[in-house]
């Protein structure tokens, strides 16, 4: 807990480049409103980056986030 990332990381500024916060899967995201493909990538590499050891922490890390 209370880890930070102080600058962005390669993984982080490859992410940007590549534009994943949009990717759509034609058949998967079929019907999804919120949680699409891309979204969800970028929810677990951020989890992998800060080593969440659990999905509480990644949910708790969402709703900081939220407010």
């Amino acid at each position: 807990m209370g880890n930070s990332i102080p600058e962005e990381t390669v993984i982080e500024k490859c992410l940007k480049i590549l534009d994943v916060a949009l990717y759509r899967h034609p058949y998967r995201d079929h019907g999804s409103k919120k949680l699409l493909t891309g979204k969800a990538i970028l929810l677990l590499v951020d989890a992998q980056l800060r080593q969440y050891d659990s999905l509480w922490e990644i949910s708790e890390n969402l709703r900081a986030k939220k407010a």
